[in-house]
């Protein structure tokens, strides 16, 4: 029996009775998990379908995920057939647009699934380190000076640049946004081509980039190691420290509950799509307002 077929005859299972007969129509799905079962059979099957039975596979998927109870395991398989899709047929492929088409999850679920995740972030992260706002307007007040180990200071915050991504970095304006700059050859990515849009903590991008010029004229090893110094003398912190800076108080000032925060730092930080567990570490920290420091 083809996939089509299949699916065709089950179209009005209930989902709870459908595990054992997914398990006995492909052998290969040993999984306990109805959600993981589903994923695999688009895996098993997807290959040789036209685009009308393709769709016609991720609707009916859809339909089966959605009698499902609406927790971030429907939204996260929902996400795996996608990329599955994305990996054969391309991001800018028509197959690929439909499946964000026909592989929906539900916007009011996702939503207070976000809410959920963020309440929870911040109770396991509540006892954790403060950042003051005082000491990052203090901080990104050194783009006036003309010790170039404060100007350092600036940029690092400012971006949340890795050190090494200052110098090899490839930086430019936003033309779709003017308070952010953009930033390819990315440090620690397999994709060098890979181009992710930057918010600034100052919002001001050009003055960034100008004082940026400036510091690659000067040796990376050299200033690094100053700059390291400067902040253990100030701060009693390393450059690392601006970088979980910049992640907590720039997710502060986009102050929208409906993005996850794990989500939004790993995509302004750089780090690799669909690794948003490197992420957790730069949230041990909370910002505190109206402190004086």
């Amino acid at each position: 029996m083809n996939i089509i077929t299949f699916i065709r005859a089950h179209k009005t299972t209930p989902v709870s009775d459908l595990l054992p007969i997914l398990q006995q129509y492909n052998k290969k799905i040993t999984t306990k998990s109805i959600h993981l079962a589903l994923v695999g059979l688009f895996f098993h099957h997807h290959q040789n379908l036209n685009s009308r039975r393709l769709y016609e596979l991720m609707r009916w998927l859809n339909q089966k995920f959605a009698a499902l109870p609406s927790t971030s395991n429907v939204e996260a398989n929902l996400s795996k057939i996608r990329q599955i899709v994305k990996a054969k047929w391309g991001y800018d492929s028509v197959e690929y647009r439909k499946s964000q088409t026909h592989l929906v999850f539900d916007p009011a679920q996702k939503q207070k699934n976000i809410a959920d995740y963020n309440k929870r972030v911040f109770e396991r992260n509540e006892h954790c380190q403060p950042i003051k706002v005082s000491l990052i307007n203090r901080l990104l007040a050194y783009k006036d000076s003309d010790d170039y180990k404060k100007q350092m200071v600036y940029l690092l915050l400012n971006s949340g640049a890795r050190f090494h991504e200052l110098f090899t970095g490839v930086w430019a304006l936003d033309p779709d946004n003017e308070h952010n700059v953009l930033l390819s050859n990315i440090a620690k990515t397999r994709d060098k081509t890979r181009q992710i849009s930057k918010p600034l903590l100052d919002k001001d991008p050009t003055t960034f980039l100008a004082i940026l010029n400036e510091i690659k004229n000067m040796s990376e090893e050299s200033t690094h190691s100053m700059a390291n110094t400067f902040l253990q003398k100030e701060l009693g912190e390393s450059t690392y420290f601006l970088r979980k800076c910049f992640a907590n108080y720039a997710y502060y000032l986009l102050d929208d509950p409906t993005v996850a925060k794990t989500t939004y730092l790993s995509r302004i930080l750089g780090h690799e799509i669909h690794n948003e567990s490197t992420a957790t570490c730069y949230q041990g920290y909370y910002i505190e307002v109206g402190v004086t420091q």
